[in-house]
């Protein structure tokens, strides 16, 4: 192998191993009834409350915020005086990340959760009506979405952030 073509296999064989080692964030709540916000600031919407020991998706900062992906696929934002990140390395079990093993209670969850969504996609459209307002509908059902499946998911005793663990295999299984 010529020396130009090391170098960029040897930058890549660096980036997948750095990013390997570096695995899951999470934003961890570490207060009761922490708002989730639509923006960085106490001025933004709260989308809906997140419970102590709760764990999200952890995306970046910005200021004093924590940026998590929700489940509508949105980034909301946590407040650092309310939250704290963790790698995956730094997880306890008492963080419970994993799905209830019970198929028929992971069966649940993902039905419940689509429920959610439909029920999300009614009360968006019964506040703004889709055909008045495309963007103003999409982003009150987002908000909608997201709170409601995070009740799901307190309901169910999961962690927010293996929602896409139990939608990915509800969908592989045809739930």
């Amino acid at each position: 192998m010529r020396r130009s073509n090391l170098i960029p296999a040897a930058i890549f064989f660096i980036f997948f191993m750095f990013a390997s080692a570096v695995g899951a964030e999470y934003a961890v709540m570490i207060a009761k009834n922490v708002n989730i916000r639509t923006g960085p600031g106490m001025d933004n919407y709260i989308v809906c409350r997140g419970e102590k020991g709760d764990l999200y998706n952890y995306v970046g900062e910005e200021g004093d915020w924590y940026m998590v992906e929700m489940f509508s696929g949105e980034i909301r934002y946590i407040g650092k005086s309310v939250g704290a990140r963790l790698t995956e390395q730094q997880l306890l079990p008492g963080h419970n990340m994993a799905v209830p093993e019970s198929e028929g209670r992971r069966m649940s969850i993902f039905r419940d959760i689509e429920y959610a969504k439909d029920r999300a996609k009614k009360e968006a459209g019964e506040i703004i009506p889709e055909v008045v307002d495309r963007e103003r509908y999409e982003n009150f059902r987002a908000i909608r979405e997201d709170g409601n499946i995070l009740y799901i998911m307190h309901v169910y005793g999961v962690q927010p952030a293996l929602y896409d663990e139990i939608i990915k295999e509800g969908e592989r299984k045809g739930w």
